[in-house]
């Protein structure tokens, strides 16, 4: 019985990573880049005010720079592809298991 209380909260804590992964920010933790990047854009930040009261902001980016928010978002994707394949499998195990869940 413990064997099985153990498997059900390791598959409720899968599942609550499943779920937490369609989050937007979920995988910035682990993106290496995002610090870097957030005080690069922070620094390069260039506001326009118009008359209507819209503002527009941009930044221009060295050489150096574009490739570290390149680098930021190639590892986005590859974070948000790991997450798709974690969540793939923990569906898996729950669509194979559910059958045996109430035995």
């Amino acid at each position: 019985m413990e064997e099985w209380r153990d498997y059900l909260n390791y598959l409720a804590n899968r599942l609550e990573r499943c779920a937490n992964s369609y989050d937007i920010l979920f995988g910035e933790e682990r993106n290496e880049y995002k610090d870097e990047l957030d005080e690069i854009m922070h620094r390069r930040e260039e506001r326009t005010e118009h008359e209507d009261g819209s503002v527009t902001i941009s930044h221009t980016l060295t050489p150096e720079e574009e490739e570290i928010r390149k680098k930021y978002w190639a590892r986005e994707e590859e974070i948000r592809k790991a997450d798709e394949e974690y969540n793939i499998e923990t569906y898996r195990w729950l669509a194979e298991d559910l059958g045996h869940m109430w035995d």
